[in-house]
């Protein structure tokens, strides 16, 4: 069995594949913009997998640093 780490690992070469990512990114995008108006514009993405959502709010503006526990998930995001 594996462990969560690993299972990750493993499945980062097909996560993006899994949805339709530039859209994704756009959509939150919008759900973020409304959702973290008047907050701070520093922010953590703990378990940001390959980067969906810092992606898009750093596209917004945030400067935003990201963790996960996998690492290949963060070559991903990178």
């Amino acid at each position: 069995m594996l462990n969560t780490q690993d299972f990750y690992d493993e499945l980062s070469v097909q996560y993006d594949s899994m949805i339709p990512f530039e859209r994704v990114i756009e959509r939150k995008k919008e759900l973020f913009k409304n959702f973290l108006k008047g907050f701070n514009k520093t922010i953590a993405d703990i378990g940001c997998g390959t980067g969906s959502d810092s992606l898009a709010l750093a596209g917004l503006g945030y400067k935003v640093t990201s963790f996960d526990p996998s690492a290949q998930m963060l070559n991903k995001a990178k």
